[in-house]
């Protein structure tokens, strides 16, 4: 693949977008089916950490921050191979950075404080605000595209990622009962996971 070229700025895509036949990744170097697979297994992560954000009566909680660690694993590695294929500084590729910083944040605070739940809320938090910010850039990398279908799905797509990410941001607030936080996280998770199966209908559409 060929790598990020920082000098080459076209944040909304447009050098590529009339050209381009594919309308999602119009910067991208990969090939589709990759990037399909890709996209798929970021929603199987979310989906995992979803799970995991979801108190199940028959899974021990142990079990659960697990899934919800391993999801982040997921997601972290299939959007870095998204951005790895980006020849393009996009204000996409730019959010998915962004994206993978604040995931990553958040799984360190996972993993690193893993029996510490003020110190891991701290980081998760503030994982998860930077994560807004990652897909509120996608988000307006996408209003500026053609209006087709396939960018409805993914304007649709990261609006309801925004709204998850936002939920699970405020759900740490100190004004929140336990049960309230933890309704309002899961609730956010279910929303974000949504999302990203959109994101992947809308790659495997292309």
């Amino acid at each position: 693949m060929n790598a990020m070229n920082f000098q080459d700025i076209d944040f909304y895509g447009q050098a590529n977008a009339e050209t381009n036949t594919h309308t999602y990744h119009y910067n991208q170097s990969g090939n589709n089916t990759l990037m399909t697979v890709t996209q798929w297994t970021e929603a199987i992560g979310t989906a995992l950490s979803a799970i995991g954000s979801t108190p199940i009566s028959f899974l021990s909680s142990d079990t659960l921050a697990n899934l919800d660690i391993i999801g982040d694993v997921i997601q972290i590695g299939s959007t870095a191979i998204q951005i790895d294929a980006e020849t393009k500084v996009t204000f996409n590729s730019i959010g998915n950075i962004v994206q993978v910083i604040g995931n990553t944040e958040e799984l360190g605070g996972q993993v690193i404080f893993y029996n510490d739940q003020t110190e891991q809320n701290l980081f998760v938090t503030q994982g998860n605000a930077i994560q807004v910010a990652g897909v509120a850039l996608s988000l307006i990398f996408f209003l500026n595209q053609k209006h087709k279908l396939i960018n409805l799905y993914n304007i649709n797509a990261n609006f309801l990622q925004l709204i998850g990410l936002g939920m699970q941001t405020l759900s740490t607030s100190p004004i929140l009962s336990s049960d309230q936080s933890t309704t309002l996280n899961a609730v956010g998770a279910w929303i974000q996971t949504i999302g990203a199966v959109l994101a992947a209908i809308a790659q495997s559409l292309d």
